[in-house]
């Protein structure tokens, strides 16, 4: 009898979408069946920490990105204060 060690270098080795159509057609039963659902889940957990961290890194920059557009509109403003300060000393 195969060990479950065994089970999942075999899962590792089929790669997920293989195993997840060999899983569909019934091929796995009772124990292996269950193993290879929590197997299944595990990959799909990976993936989503995955997904997870690169929302993250994208976010971060996006925040990043919208401190550096909130510092150029404060210096757009500024700058328009300081013409309409000269326009209006040139006036007089």
């Amino acid at each position: 009898m195969r060990t479950r060690a065994d089970l999942i270098g075999d899962l590792e080795q089929r790669g997920e979408e293989a195993v997840k159509i060999v899983s569909l057609n019934g091929e796995y039963k009772g124990l292996a069946h269950e193993a290879v659902r929590e197997w299944l889940s595990s990959k799909a957990h990976e993936r989503s920490e995955v997904r997870s961290k690169e929302s993250l890194v994208i976010s971060r920059k996006a925040f990043r990105n919208s401190n550096w557009a909130n510092v150029m509109a404060a210096i757009a403003i500024v700058v328009a204060v300081i013409a309409i300060v000269i326009a209006c000393v040139q006036k007089k």
